[in-house]
């Protein structure tokens, strides 16, 4: 049998070398040099071909590279009856409670207005800023690690989800399309970690923006889909927000030409804030791509309906 490497943005001599030594008897095979392959049940894949699905007229099990899964479930061509997983990585929880918290704390403490004027050769003083409170979109696994994080470090917490969050360390659980512009009312710092589905695109809009007190700070770290780009360009530029960190994007690599790249109230980073390594990707392959063979339930099995 084989496993196809459905991947089409980075160099996988790693990975499919890692992949082999897991797996010696399994053919590790690469796009595109796996064109029309009835041996292949299990791919992986990460801004696959949209051809994918007519190459392996047997694939069973697609597997995400990590841990979002849009490119997947968006893609209307792929049968129905092909299982999705998704790579889960608790180590993520942790860098991006650290992602998040730097971020706060650089424009908390003004770091980069003091970077931008160093630039300039200009000594300024600026008290840093007394706002500390934050409200999370997207209260999932990740995002309720992000408010403990927070929360230990003195921020008051709140989380906006479709359920309600009870924890210690969450002030204010808020739900339903009813109370999202409710829970960014009070937010010195809004940061976004939902996943992509039909339900988020632009959530972040005019409206909602509006809705933020002219001292907010909004980050995004969930997907690039969230986020009216023109409305919150506009909204930094009218100071209706106070400034915004974005580490996705709709397109990424962020194209040249983007008016993100011009904006000074706007912090920009690659789609870095949490990493899942290499060694967890492996091991979790090789424990589906087992457990297809031997007939048993899949791990992190993806809900196509709630598009995680």
């Amino acid at each position: 049998m084989s496993i196809a490497l459905m991947i089409t943005d980075r160099d996988l001599s790693s990975l499919s070398k890692a992949l082999s030594d897991k797996l010696p008897d399994v053919a590790i095979k690469q796009w595109p040099d796996c064109c029309l392959d009835k041996n292949v049940e299990f791919a992986v894949a990460w801004r696959h071909p949209m051809s994918m699905w007519q190459q392996f007229p047997n694939l069973k099990v697609v597997s995400s590279l990590g841990a979002g899964v849009d490119g997947l479930i968006t893609d209307q061509s792929r049968p129905e009856h092909i299982q999705l997983t998704r790579i889960v990585d608790n180590n993520l929880s942790i860098q991006m409670s650290e992602f998040v918290l730097t971020a706060i704390l650089m424009h908390k403490c003004r770091i980069n207005e003091f970077q931008q004027a160093s630039t300039k050769r200009e000594w300024v003083f600026h008290p840093r800023l007394k706002h500390d409170t934050v409200t999370i979109l997207g209260a999932g696994e990740i995002g309720m690690a992000v408010a403990e994080r927070l929360n230990a470090n003195g921020f008051s917490v709140s989380t906006w989800s479709q359920t309600k969050k009870s924890a210690p360390y969450i002030a204010q659980s808020f739900t339903g399309d009813k109370e999202l512009h409710k829970s960014v009312e009070n937010a010195a710092f809004v940061v976004s970690i939902l996943p992509a589905t039909k339900d988020t695109d632009n959530i972040v809009n005019k409206r909602l923006l509006s809705s933020m007190p002219k001292h907010a700070y909004f980050i995004n770290v969930g997907r690039g889909n969230a986020v009216d780009e023109k409305a919150l360009l506009h909204a930094l530029d009218k100071e209706f927000v106070s400034g915004a960190l974005l580490d996705v994007f709709k397109d990424e690599p962020l194209p040249e030409t983007h008016a993100f790249w011009q904006c000074k109230k706007l912090q920009i980073t690659p789609h870095i804030s949490a990493i899942t390594e290499e060694s967890a990707i492996v091991e979790q392959i090789v424990d589906n791509y087992l457990r297809f063979k031997q007939k048993k339930p899949l791990k992190n099995r993806v809900n196509v309906e709630n598009g995680y």
